[in-house]
């Protein structure tokens, strides 16, 4: 998500990582096709630079499984690379997760410069849950890629589009009310404030008022 999001973030994470304790958080997955290949496993060490530390890797059994099992302190944006191709995760301290992913012919994509293909793993989580949180940041990012796609005219032309703003903020607050998840109402929260930030909505103060004064921090 955005810069102004992940700067929030990043920047007030600092306190919450050092109360917590390590935890061990497990994946396994199967990724058909790609047997015999290396699978890394990357968390994101720094939400403003993008920066990544690798923490995880192993090679892909001959039936396309594979796992890790890495000690984690607090939620955690993270990577999954196979080869050249990757696909990201939101990590939860002390979580099974078991994923299964899409299909991908491997060795077409490697007869053309695997670096310029712009491809993307996809998977899918072997028991659903609407309250998970990856499956909640995906819900969102599909609302909210299809509100800028649909006022992408306004947003290249600096025309506002103020009351929609409003509107679309009401109904993503009706949207996720159902979900305790703190993190995930953090980051929809602070997406939601940039996106009134770029319309100037509000003015800052009352911006500050209603996302960060007295809110949980990350």
């Amino acid at each position: 998500m955005k810069k102004l999001l992940w700067l929030i973030i990043s920047v007030m994470s600092v306190g919450l990582t050092v109360s917590q304790t390590t935890q061990r958080t497990t994946i396994s997955a199967h990724a058909h096709g790609a047997h015999n290949r290396e699978a890394r496993l990357y968390i994101e060490s720094d939400q403003v630079s993008k920066q990544r530390t690798k923490i995880a890797e192993t090679v892909i059994d001959s039936m396309g499984n594979f796992s890790f099992d890495v000690p984690l302190e607090t939620i955690k944006k993270a990577y999954i690379a196979i080869d050249y191709y990757e696909t990201y995760i939101y990590l939860q301290p002390n979580e099974n997760y078991k994923m299964r992913f899409d299909t991908f012919d491997f060795f077409m994509y490697e007869r053309v410069n695997p670096y310029k293909t712009d491809s993307y793993l996809s998977y899918a989580f072997e028991t659903p849950d609407s309250n998970e949180l990856n499956q909640l940041i995906w819900r969102f990012e599909y609302y909210w890629d299809e509100f800028l796609q649909e006022h992408s005219f306004e947003m290249a032309s600096n025309t506002p589009f103020k009351q929609e703003v409003m509107d679309f903020v009401k109904r993503m607050d009706a949207q996720f009310d159902y979900s305790g998840h703190a993190y995930f109402q953090n980051y929809k929260r602070y997406a939601l404030a940039q996106l009134e930030f770029m319309q100037t909505t509000y003015n800052k103060r009352t911006l500050f008022v209603n996302y960060l004064s007295d809110k949980p921090i990350l």
